[in-house]
């Protein structure tokens, strides 16, 4: 772009946009031996990847691979509980398979667990008041407080007024993570405005995904949304602006480091989390993720 003043014999004045550079970055560029997991692995090469000159940069797009399953035992909602009342009381735990469900198939697999385990009565899924699902029995029973009835909002213990009881099944969540932060400390440290949470670990992150789709999700078959993380997925987000990360412009971009960090949903309380690394459990190498920065010269 060119600005020319008529009135004046000046020469012409050129404007130009500042610089910029992609930076790509590919988990599965990792050396696999060495770094097994895409949530903590090194990127090391015999030169500098990035050359200094620039002062921002910031991540524009992130491509997620998952596949990490949403009933594990990192979450501890494998187990559910029965208690098949009268005298005496017979209780009866069922697991389920590490895998990805959907509220239905968690439903479907502790009905078919139950009747399989125990011959007293015979359980079902019925619709109950309020238009949810509920878990029904021909004989009386109580449900044991477990992460994962409290995930699926049943309404544990209590007598049963009736030869069957049946218990109330409100909004279900059984995702794993709510979100996860791609961090990479070689790329943050320089930033002189840090990242900040209302959570009790705040870290310096690249971008945080959440885990929720953009559009209004499918339901399974008793009607719950089908959430992102209930099956494998592969999607892409554009950050719009991205996060602008200040950069010293003699400084160059050498070998890189990656962490994902998530919130895992579980613990005493359907809505309580913690934060932990990905890489805690041999199970989770079922993702990768491909990001692209842009580096600028202001």
């Amino acid at each position: 772009m060119a600005y020319v003043n008529p009135m004046s014999d000046d020469k012409t004045v050129v404007i130009r946009q500042p610089s910029t550079a992609n930076l790509m970055i590919d988990s599965g560029d990792r050396d696999y031996t060495m770094y097994p997991y895409p949530a903590n692995f090194t990127i090391q090469k015999n030169y500098s990847i990035l050359n200094g000159f620039f002062t921002r940069l910031g991540v524009e797009e992130v491509a997620l691979d998952w596949g990490l399953p949403n009933i594990t035992s990192i979450a501890g909602n494998t187990t559910f509980t029965v208690t098949i009342t009268g005298a005496p009381a017979n209780p009866y735990t069922v697991t389920l398979l590490q895998g990805m469900y959907n509220v239905a198939q968690v439903l479907d697999s502790i009905v078919s667990r139950l009747n399989n385990a125990q011959g007293t009565g015979t359980f079902s899924i019925v619709s109950a008041t309020g238009g949810w699902p509920a878990l029904a029995c021909t004989v009386s029973f109580s449900i044991t407080s477990t992460i994962l009835a409290n995930c699926l909002g049943f309404t544990t213990g209590g007598a049963a007024a009736l030869s069957w009881q049946t218990n109330v099944i409100a909004p279900a969540q059984l995702i794993t993570y709510s979100y996860i932060d791609i961090i990479s400390p070689q790329l943050t440290y320089a930033q002189k405005l840090k990242d900040t949470t209302t959570g009790t670990n705040a870290k310096d992150v690249l971008c945080r995904w959440y885990m929720a789709w953009d559009n209004p999700p499918q339901n399974d078959k008793y009607g719950f949304p089908i959430l992102m993380g209930y099956q494998p997925f592969s999607c892409r987000r554009i950050f719009s602006p991205p996060k602008q990360i200040r950069w010293e412009s003699n400084l160059p971009i050498g070998n890189l480091s990656f962490e994902v960090w998530g919130a895992v949903q579980g613990a005493a309380n359907v809505g309580a989390e913690y934060y932990q690394q990905l890489n805690s459990s041999a199970s989770q190498t079922d993702f990768d993720f491909c990001l692209t920065l842009q580096v600028s010269e202001v």
